[in-house]
């Protein structure tokens, strides 16, 4: 009797060993054809794109997780065959941690990745383009809801207001768990292809690096050395040359919008549309635009001296701005160092390029004049300032 009850009891504990190897084993060795059969031509369906990978594996064992050869393609109209490929991704994880509900990121690697930003002679991106059809509840017809009874008011009587809805709390983001990244890095090339451009500027291609190292919540070791991230990036055509650098410092973190960081590099000189269009907007034309970072934060708060300085190339005062401030024919330095102050909070970051830009444009421009011309754009200003003090306030 003794003996039976023994093998029924080794019974009950051989069975959820079995269930976790053979669930190991399926998913190092069986989900490449899982996600074949199931996930991708779902995926192709729903978004009408072209969508590969060639292997994929978990070692639940081990804690480490791999993808190899992840294809996603251009939506239909581009001629450019692929949006974003990958040629490798891993992930190392300490298991001992998930116990008491803790992340513990050993390795991360993500290497080959290139993704291909393209706008077409019409303005439309690739990135912007997929159909993945939205999910909308139909209603069935039927009789209309009844009507919630109301009080009617006899002539005469005022009816009752309801009451003002006390403000909603603001939202805050919650404290991270625990969790730690020892050390994560990512090799990516970034190309960038305009057709609406001349045609020496259609295509930029760009090689970036990312190493991280050291990152953690404050709830795994207040005590932690501070970790790093740095970025840096170059153009393919010339490998030698940093176009990109930047460099993060950051504390434990306990809350992403109460953070202590400092960060600090350049970027990239580059004709942006988005930027450079927004720069023209202010009224001033220009080629390119690069830029010099350097904000620091404690719990969330930008400190005293924190700045993004702008740097465009070859520009030029527009009409709209010349007559606005006054100035004509006014030759501007290049490049125009434009320093845009940031200050506030993570949450609410107070910052003004506009401003910045059209002030130091003002600045430098005023700067060159002679004295006769510097009296008549002065006496300008001033008019349109006392012009704009003697105008009437608009009603409420």
């Amino acid at each position: 009797m003794m003996r039976r009850l023994l093998k029924f009891c080794a019974g009950l504990l051989l069975i959820p060993i079995l269930l976790v190897v053979g669930i190991h084993l399926y998913l190092q060795y069986g989900l490449t054809g899982l996600i074949h059969r199931t996930v991708l031509p779902e995926a192709r369906r729903k978004a009408n794109i072209t969508i590969d990978l060639d292997h994929a594996s978990v070692n639940l064992l081990r804690g480490r997780a791999d993808i190899n050869g992840f294809r996603l393609g251009n939506p239909p109209g581009f001629i450019e065959s692929d949006l974003f490929t990958l040629q490798h991704a891993h992930l190392s994880t300490a298991l001992t941690p998930w116990l008491r509900k803790a992340i513990h990121i050993r390795d991360c690697r993500i290497e080959g990745l290139t993704i291909q930003l393209i706008r077409q002679a019409d303005g439309t991106m690739n990135f912007g383009r997929f159909n993945i059809p939205e999910t909308t509840t139909h209603r069935q017809p039927g009789p209309p809801p009844p009507e919630t009874p109301r009080d009617i008011p006899t002539p005469g009587e005022v009816p009752d207001q309801p009451p003002d809805a006390p403000p909603e709390p603001p939202v805050h983001p919650s404290d991270l768990p625990p969790f730690r990244v020892d050390q994560a890095s990512l090799t990516a090339t970034i190309i960038w292809i305009d057709h609406q451009s001349k045609p020496d500027l259609t295509r930029l291609e760009t090689r970036w690096t990312a190493d991280l190292k050291g990152i953690q919540s404050r709830s795994w070791d207040p005590a932690s050395a501070w970790g790093s991230l740095v970025i840096t990036a170059h153009q393919a055509a010339q490998p030698e040359t940093e176009i990109t650098t930047l460099r993060l410092d950051v504390a434990p973190l306990a809350n992403p919008m109460q953070a202590s960081f400092t960060l600090q590099g350049t970027l990239a000189a580059t004709d942006l549309p988005g930027m450079t269009s927004t720069i023209h907007q202010a009224g001033i034309q220009c080629n390119a635009v690069s830029a010099s970072v350097n904000l620091s934060a404690e719990e969330g708060r930008f400190k005293s001296g924190s700045r993004v300085t702008v740097h465009l190339s070859r520009p030029v005062l527009t009409d709209k701005l010349a007559r606005k401030i006054k100035l004509k024919n006014v030759k501007l330095p290049d490049p125009l160092v434009v320093p845009v102050p940031v200050s506030g909070t993570l949450e609410k970051p107070v910052f003004d390029f506009a401003s910045a830009l059209v002030s130091t444009a003002l600045q430098v421009a005023v700067q060159g004049l002679t004295g006769d011309r510097i009296e008549s754009s002065l006496d300008g200003l001033f008019k349109s300032f006392e012009k704009s003090l003697n105008r009437k306030p608009s009603s409420p």
